[in-house]
């Protein structure tokens, strides 16, 4: 029988999407103002822990939200590749 080799215990890399920041034209009886807008939508958010109807905290800086499920508060960053699940999922403007 073949030995399988077990893979050693390495941190996981955060997945990087992209995606476009649409606009998004709101109109009222007095005007009409064009703003951002940025749709997330896909069964990977469910995978990330991201469920149909929870809520969701977002932490905005210039150039970046992050994103978290609620009740999700705790988590803890150990190193800049080092995340406990369920991962935030961060949108950064810096390129």
């Amino acid at each position: 029988m073949r030995a399988t080799k077990k893979k050693a215990n390495t941190p996981r890399r955060p997945d990087v999407r992209s995606i476009k920041i649409s606009t998004l034209t709101r109109i009222n009886e007095w005007s009409e103002t064009t703003v951002p807008y940025i749709r997330l939508s896909g069964n990977w958010l469910q995978n990330l822990g991201f469920n149909p109807h929870d809520r969701i905290t977002v932490t905005t800086m210039t150039g970046l939200l992050i994103i978290r499920a609620e009740g999700h508060g705790d988590m803890e960053i150990n190193s800049p590749l080092r995340i406990s699940r369920p991962a935030p999922f961060i949108l950064s403007g810096a390129r």
